[in-house]
């Protein structure tokens, strides 16, 4: 199943054709997912993993939230169940993709939360020096700055916390800062 979802990952690649490569994509994310299922218990890690990878495809090759939420929103209760906390990577991240869908569905006041909560708990688990915590931060800032512009204040220190961790860990003159 994991070389499967890895497969997946490399289909944009196979040939010429997107509407072909987008069918295979799908079907060995869908395969993967199947095979899991039958052969871990229906909480495992690796279960949310290809829960993840599916809506992700339907969320940034669809541009279809509204297909990718139940996908995202079942990962994550599957990564919380291992982690109480919230502050493992992958929680933070799956909290993340909830933020991004419910921004993209109009649903902002939801995709607040999910932010500031994906941003508290990377700054807390991976320390605020740290890429993904820039990240989320750097997310949670733009999702203030184009739906709260009555908070944009707000904003401004997560921003300034992202581009300070780029600087270290990128340097000032890499493009990627």
């Amino acid at each position: 199943a994991e070389a499967i979802c890895e497969l997946s990952k490399t289909s944009g690649s196979w040939n010429g054709d997107d509407d072909i490569n987008t069918r295979q994509e799908y079907r060995l994310l869908v395969e993967a997912l199947e095979i899991r299922k039958a052969t871990l218990p229906e909480d495992h890690v690796d279960i949310a993993d290809s829960l993840k990878f599916l809506g992700r495809f339907f969320h940034e090759n669809h541009d279809d939230q509204k297909t990718a939420l139940p996908f995202y929103m079942k990962a994550l209760a599957i990564y919380e169940g291992h982690d109480p906390s919230g502050l493992h990577v992958d929680t933070v991240s799956a909290v993340n993709d909830v933020a991004c869908a419910l921004e993209d569905l109009g649903r902002l006041e939801e995709a607040r939360v999910y932010a500031e909560r994906a941003y508290r708990c990377s700054y807390e688990g991976q320390g605020p020096r740290h890429s993904e915590t820039a990240a989320m931060a750097s997310n949670l800032a733009l999702l203030i700055a184009e739906h709260f512009r009555h908070e944009v204040y707000e904003a401004v220190p997560l921003l300034r916390l992202g581009l300070k961790t780029c600087e270290v860990l990128n340097g000032v003159d890499n493009p990627d800062t």
